[in-house]
């Protein structure tokens, strides 16, 4: 399997070629830059694999800004290699309590791909996450001297889920 420097080492020769040879009869330059998208592909999946998703969403995000009528691109649009992605983010950010950016990462993936596989997860989790940053604010407002909202928080919640206590009032 490549590493990092023989990645970096390969797209310092593509773009060699690119800019020493940029409409030769061979069309080398046209040629380079395909197996420039190529490689930050590879790359993108390679970090991937090693559960590095922020340097792999880098990865794949130069390929869609840089090169979107590539291959590369179409592919990774079609396979939702970048929703994908975008979960193991939101999954992290979640781990670390960082709430706001899981709610971003997840949030991409509906507004991105919402087609994919990967959707009816986003969404899952973004309604979790919602209901968690609505109970931390309610359970914020409730330790106020007067919160007017308390007794018909708790009878909505009563009535919609029988037999279930909330822990906020």
């Amino acid at each position: 399997m490549l590493e990092k420097q023989d990645y970096q080492f390969a797209l310092e020769k593509y773009e060699f070629v690119i800019t020493e040879y940029p409409e030769t009869k061979y069309d080398y330059a046209a040629e380079a830059w395909g197996s420039i998208s190529w490689c930050y592909l590879r790359w993108g999946s390679r970090l991937y694999q090693e559960e590095n998703y922020a340097e792999a969403m880098e990865k794949y995000q130069l390929v869609l800004i840089q090169y979107p009528d590539s291959e590369c691109a179409s592919q990774l649009r079609e396979d939702g290699d970048i929703a994908k992605c975008y979960y193991r983010l939101g999954n992290q950010a979640e781990e670390k309590g960082n709430l706001d950016t899981a709610i971003q990462d997840y949030e991409a993936i509906l507004e991105g791909w919402p087609q994919s596989l990967w959707a009816g997860s986003a969404e899952d989790k973004l309604l979790h996450l919602y209901l968690a940053k609505a109970s931390c604010a309610l359970e914020q407002c409730s330790r106020l001297p007067y919160f007017p909202l308390a007794p018909a928080y708790s009878a909505i919640h009563s009535e919609r889920f029988p037999g279930h206590q909330s822990t906020l009032f």
